[in-house]
C-alpha cells in the first residue's frame, strides 16, 4: 500500500516539477511606442507557453546603449533599424534581424489647442509666425527614432530652426505623449498607433504625416533558447492581427 501511495504522489508531482524546470523568463527590451501593443502580444503568447516575459520600455537608442554595456536582455525591439545595425556591428546579436512591422507618424493637438493640423505643417508655420504657438513636443532626436523622423519633417518644412524656442524634447515616444496632453502644449509629433487607444483619441485631434518607421527586432547574443518560439509568434498571423488592431502594418507573417 505504501509503495502504491508513493507512486501516486510521484505521478502528481513530477509533471509539476517538469513544468517548473522548462518554464523560462524572457527579458525583452522594447521601444516605447510598443507600450500599448506589447502587453496584448505577450498575453496572447503566454496563453500557449509556460514562459513568462518581462519588458523594459524606453527610447531605442537608450536601450541599445544599455545592451552594449551588458544589460541582460534576450531580444530587442527597435523603432528604427539604425540601432539594430549598431548592435550587429558590436556583435551583440544572434541570427538575423527581423522586420516585423511598420509604424506611421502623426501631428497631434490636444483639446486645449487651436493649432491647425495639415500634412504640409502650414498651420504650425503660421502659429510660429504669428507668435501664438505654445510648446511643441517631440522625442529627442539623439536617441529616439520618432524624434529623429520628427526633426526630418520639421527640417523639410523649414521649421526646425524657428521652432526651437517652443520645442520640448522628451526622452521617449511615451513621454512625448505625456507632454502632448499638457494644457500648455499646442502640438506634438507622435507615433500614429497611439490613436488606437480610445482614451488618447478622445483628448485631441490628429492628422497622419508622411513617413513611417520600420519596426525591427533582433535576438541578442546571450539570449535564452526559449526566445525562438516567442519570435515565431511575433511573426505569425495571430500577432499580425494584434499589430493591425493597434495601428501597425505587419510585414512578416508566417504560421497562424
Amino acid at each position: 500500500m505504501m509503495i502504491k501511495r508513493v507512486i501516486k504522489i510521484l505521478v502528481c508531482i513530477l509533471p509539476l516539477l517538469s513544468m517548473g524546470v522548462s518554464a523560462d523568463i524572457l527579458r525583452v527590451a522594447a521601444a516605447a511606442n510598443l507600450r500599448f501593443v506589447m502587453p496584448e502580444l505577450i498575453k496572447a503568447y503566454e496563453l500557449s507557453s509556460e514562459d513568462k516575459i518581462n519588458v523594459t520600455y524606453g527610447a531605442s537608442g537608450n536601450l541599445a546603449t544599455q545592451i552594449i554595456h551588458g544589460a541582460p536582455y534576450d531580444v530587442f525591439f527597435s523603432a528604427d533599424p539604425f540601432y539594430i545595425q549598431i548592435l550587429i556591428k558590436q556583435q551583440k546579436h544572434r541570427g538575423q534581424r527581423i522586420d516585423y512591422a511598420h509604424s506611421e507618424i502623426m501631428l497631434f493637438a490636444n483639446q486645449h489647442s487651436s493649432l491647425t493640423l495639415d500634412i504640409e505643417l502650414q498651420g504650425l508655420k503660421q502659429a510660429i509666425e504669428q507668435n501664438r504657438l505654445g510648446k511643441f513636443a517631440i522625442a529627442n532626436p539623439k536617441h529616439a527614432p520618432y524624434g529623429k523622423l520628427a526633426q526630418k519633417l520639421l527640417t523639410e518644412a523649414n521649421l526646425w530652426e524657428v521652432i526651437q524656442p517652443e520645442l520640448l524634447l522628451a526622452e521617449s515616444a511615451s513621454q512625448t505623449l505625456q507632454f502632448a496632453l499638457a494644457s500648455n502644449v499646442d502640438g506634438a509629433i507622435l507615433p500614429y498607433p497611439y490613436m488606437t487607444q480610445e482614451k488618447i483619441k478622445q483628448q485631441g485631434r490628429y492628422i497622419k504625416l508622411a513617413g513611417e518607421l520600420s519596426q525591427q527586432l533582433i535576438i541578442l547574443k546571450d539570449a535564452s533558447t526559449s526566445v525562438e518560439p516567442f519570435i515565431n509568434f511575433i511573426t505569425s498571423e495571430s500577432a499580425g492581427k494584434i499589430l493591425i488592431k493597434h495601428g501597425y502594418i505587419p510585414v512578416t507573417i508566417s504560421n497562424p
